[in-house]
């Protein structure tokens, strides 16, 4: 993994970490959330990718709705962060 995936990754998994205990954030907010903790701003398909490898490696857990789709941090994905300060 590049140093621009970790920070990425770092990145969404930070801002899900900071959510109160069993709160879900919406596809859109944690795109806009983990974007601001990038420089230079991540693109649209960095930020896809991203998500979708921490949702396959089960860092995250998405959670379909209506308006799209929620994420939660998993405990894989808190042991990760925790790797990766």
């Amino acid at each position: 993994m590049t140093r621009r995936a970790i920070s990425l990754r770092t990145a969404i998994l930070t801002v899900l970490a900071n959510l109160p205990s069993g709160y879900l954030l919406p596809d859109d907010l944690l795109r806009t959330d983990a974007s601001r903790l990038v420089a230079p701003r991540p693109t649209t398909a960095e930020l896809d990718q991203q998500i979708r490898e921490a949702d396959i490696s089960r860092q995250i857990t998405g959670v379909p709705s209506d308006e799209g789709t929620k994420w939660g941090l998993s405990d894989v994905g808190r042991a990760w962060l925790a790797e990766h300060p």
